[in-house]
């Protein structure tokens, strides 16, 4: 599932992302496009507002910075964005993950799939892939490995989350 990115959605990220770093104390990977992941929750906003579907968006910054991005029917929700295919996770943590592609040459974003969190902690122990970077050690997916997005979204339609 497709959705254009505007200019203004890309300056609310990075404002976003601005006031998310500000708060940090501690040494936490850093990169210059931090902020794609606030685009995949302001997109996935989009969608949810699309689908009439009822949504809770946490604010990232303090007291909020250790929470889930979204509560949906009181489910846990967290958007991972990526210019990549791949899921990259620390720990489980959350009942839902939901991948999202960022592609900034086309400015879209594509929601590739979701999986949740009993069905990942399954895969993880079982054939974990792990990549270590700086100071912190990811497990990585495959985006194959995931559910449809579409599925996810009949579901919060039908309110079986």
């Amino acid at each position: 599932m497709r959705f254009p990115i505007f200019n203004r959605e890309i300056e609310q990220a990075k404002s976003i992302a601005k006031d998310f770093n500000a708060q940090k104390t501690y040494n936490k990977f850093e990169c210059h496009n931090n902020y794609i992941g606030f685009l995949g929750e302001i997109a996935f906003a989009k969608l949810l507002k699309l689908n009439d579907i009822e949504y809770t968006w946490i604010n990232p910054v303090k007291p909020n910075w250790d929470n889930p991005d979204f509560i949906i029917g009181g489910k846990t929700f967290d958007i991972k964005t990526t210019t990549g295919d791949s899921l990259w996770i620390q720990e489980p943590k959350w009942d839902y993950y939901i991948l999202a592609n960022y592609v900034p040459l086309q400015n879209h974003i594509d929601f590739l799939g979701y999986i949740y969190k009993d069905r990942l902690t399954n895969i993880i122990s079982n054939n974990p892939r792990v990549v270590v970077r700086e100071n912190r050690s990811d497990y990585v997916l495959d985006y194959t490995k995931l559910s449809g997005i579409n599925m996810l979204i009949q579901e919060m339609k039908n309110k079986n989350i």
